[in-house]
């Protein structure tokens, strides 16, 4: 009985680990989608200002 209780335990532990480092890993990757999206937009603004600056 003991044991079925740690193994359920553990079994449900698990989980809550697996569940936590997807959300972590989601976060993670929503973070680095941003950083992409950001640096893109920087590029491309530099990009039309040097475009402006040199006509």
């Amino acid at each position: 009985m003991l044991v079925h209780l740690s193994l359920r335990s553990a079994h449900e532990l698990q989980l809550s680990v697996r569940l936590i480092l997807t959300l972590i890993n989601c976060i993670l990757q929503k973070i680095i989608a941003l950083q992409v999206l950001l640096i893109s937009s920087l590029w491309i603004l530099l990009f039309t200002l040097g475009i402006v600056v040199s006509v």
